[in-house]
């Protein structure tokens, strides 16, 4: 796949893992065909050789149905029935989303850009008082350990998108 991307002049290629990564954090999160981690790193070594930037992508406020389709986190959605967005104003919500972001970070050496996909599926207005100061103020305190050098957050309605640039150093906190 790499090679396509190659012939067709690509130089970045952003990659949304969701059920098919080798996650640690819990491996319930894993599709019974996710990737291993050897291929992981095969991924990336391929696109390293092909000079292509791989910008990994990880959610952390909608689409966020992995994790809270799983009874477990059921605590951690905004709305009781609802799989799709996350209440980051509840506790452990900061908690899963770093350990998601570090296994994701373990796998992918090198990287300049990281992708933290905060759109919010249902496209409710926010929950709870605080809720921009507690989602905005973690996307840049998310950044700044992350080690970049630019943030830029995009709003259109109650949908974010986030990138950030690095390089990278360190692990991400809650």
């Amino acid at each position: 796949l790499v090679n396509v991307f190659k012939l067709a002049r690509y130089n970045a290629i952003l990659v949304e893992w969701e059920d098919m990564f080798p996650w640690t954090v819990d491996e319930r999160f894993r599709n019974e065909t996710a990737y291993t981690p050897d291929q992981v790193r095969d991924f990336h070594d391929a696109a390293t050789a092909a000079d292509i930037q791989i910008i990994p992508l990880v959610q952390c406020l909608g689409h966020m149905q992995t994790p809270l389709g799983i009874n477990d986190y059921a605590h951690l959605r905004e709305l009781p029935d609802m799989r799709d967005d996350i209440n980051p104003l509840a506790p452990g919500a900061g908690k899963l989303i770093a350990d998601m972001v570090n296994d994701v970070l373990a796998l992918t050496p090198n990287i300049r850009y990281f992708h933290l996909g905060g759109e919010r599926g249902l496209g409710q207005p926010p929950v709870g008082p605080g809720f921009h100061r507690a989602f905005v103020g973690g996307i840049f305190e998310a950044a700044r350990q992350l080690g970049t050098g630019l943030c830029l957050l995009l709003r259109r309605q109650w949908e974010y998108l986030v990138f950030t640039d690095a390089p990278f150093g360190g692990r991400f906190n809650e």
